[in-house]
């Protein structure tokens, strides 16, 4: 009588769809942990950002000896060190003002803005 021995041990297709099913799901609630991270980091760089160009015109308007604000960012010694993010620049003359406001390509951020008379960053375009 011969006897076969069963002490093959190996996986089943089976356990390794679910070894793959498992990695792959922890996989993507990592990633989407990871996107929502940088999305709260650039709202944060943005509204930074916006306070300062916000300080940096008030304080070139307060040195002009037209008492006028800056005509653009760059002006103002604004520079965008952020890739991720545009800034546009608006100048009113009657009556005298700005609004800056940040946007990116990311649908999940909104736009931000600040004005000569909220220069705390707020959603939304300028009004």
């Amino acid at each position: 009588m011969l006897r076969t021995s069963s002490n093959n041990r190996a996986f089943t297709i089976v356990e390794l769809l679910v070894v793959i099913g498992v990695i792959a799901l922890l996989v993507t609630v990592i990633a989407v942990g990871y996107r929502r991270s940088l999305d709260q980091a650039t709202e944060a760089a943005m509204s930074s950002d916006l306070r300062a160009a916000a300080s940096r015109l008030q304080t070139a308007r307060a040195e002009s000896t037209t008492n006028t604000y800056p005509a653009s960012l760059e002006a103002a010694g604004f520079n965008n060190n952020n890739p991720r993010v545009s800034y546009t620049y608006t100048r009113s003359t009657a009556p005298e003002g700005f609004c800056v406001r940040a946007s990116t390509t990311r649908l999940s951020i909104p736009d931000y803005h600040v004005t000569n008379l909220n220069l705390n960053p707020k959603a939304g375009a300028c009004p």
